[in-house]
């Protein structure tokens, strides 16, 4: 995580103890400048274009990656990602507000390219 090559995802099941060790680490790490691995280059919060293979997309979260690779694997385009979500209704805890959201709310798609 020092390295800027982990991003963290907390399973409801992780001590929080561990919770707390990750987040202090991860906090040091982001404080680096430039920032280490991929974070320097992490599109997560600011959003990418998803067109053509996924390989050829900037790092985002990995649970979003995949959930975009399940879908596109699925049906082959990316127009409805967000009702693929909404129906697999993944809940995720959203650790800076304390409150549990699905991974659909997180997701906010601005335009869809045919």
């Amino acid at each position: 995580m020092l390295a800027g090559y982990a991003y963290p995802l907390y399973y409801n099941t992780l001590f929080a103890e561990l919770r707390i060790v990750f987040d202090k680490a991860l906090a040091a790490a982001k404080r680096k400048r430039p920032l280490p691995g991929y974070w320097s280059t992490d599109k997560t919060m600011t959003g990418v274009p998803v067109m053509g293979k996924l390989a050829n997309l900037p790092p985002v979260w990995p649970k979003l990656w995949r959930r975009l690779q399940e879908y596109q694997r699925k049906t082959g385009q990316y127009s409805d990602f967000k009702a693929f979500l909404e129906q697999k209704n993944e809940r995720v805890i959203v650790m800076s507000e304390v409150t549990e959201k699905g991974l659909q709310d997180l997701v906010d798609l601005t335009r869809t390219m045919l």
